[in-house]
């Protein structure tokens, strides 16, 4: 009886342990398709979509989903992905707002567009006046802000993955706990059931 009473445990305790697993590789999967807003994916003799609208300062991302190399290449020589193998990505930062049209190297009839919109401005306050500071020779230096990034950069993703979304997280810990309870408990079921059949063979 106990024996069963473990094995079914053991069972359980799996299958909610393989659903936690599932819960969190979806969690991962879903929140890093809602991340990935500016991809493009490049297949053989089309780009899609044809027009994505990005902000300035973001990044697009190329990806070769056919089975022929093709480019991402600027009309105006902004930027130029070189061959593209199948599976090869390629990326480009937008920091200038305008219109950007561009095609495939190998195949001119591939065109499309990338639209990039201005940032918002930042909201303008009254300006208030403020006592001049003192003269401090031993305050330090402020550190140098990064230089900004040209339009014509290249910047390739970097990684880490996509963060899980709480709700996800939380499902999938308390299945996984569930489990590991069920676990030790079939273990200690099976374990009672063997002393009681070993005390009844002796």
């Amino acid at each position: 009886m106990l024996n069963t009473i473990g094995r079914t445990s053991l069972t359980l305790a799996a299958i909610l342990i393989v659903v936690a697993m599932g819960l969190v590789y979806s969690g991962l999967r879903m929140t890093g398709e809602a991340l990935a807003v500016n991809t493009v994916s490049v297949g053989d003799n089309f780009f899609s979509p044809a027009s994505v609208t990005v902000a300035a300062g973001s990044t697009v991302t190329w990806t070769n989903d056919g089975a022929r190399p093709h480019t991402s290449t600027s009309d105006t020589g902004t930027w130029d992905s070189g061959m593209l193998k199948a599976g090869q990505t390629f990326s480009q930062i937008f920091g200038t707002a305008g219109t950007f049209t561009y095609n495939c190297a190998f195949h001119p009839e591939m065109v499309a567009t990338v639209v990039v919109e201005a940032s918002a401005p930042a909201p303008t306050e009254a300006p208030q006046a403020t006592p001049a500071p003192e003269a401090n020779p031993a305050a330090p230096a402020a550190p140098a802000q990064p230089a900004p990034v040209p339009a014509g950069a290249v910047a390739m993703p970097v990684g880490g993955g996509p963060p899980l979304e709480e709700g996800w997280f939380q499902w999938a810990m308390a299945l996984a706990g569930l489990g590991a309870l069920l676990a030790f408990g079939g273990v200690g079921a099976i374990v009672a059931g063997s002393r009681i059949e070993g005390r009844r063979t002796a």
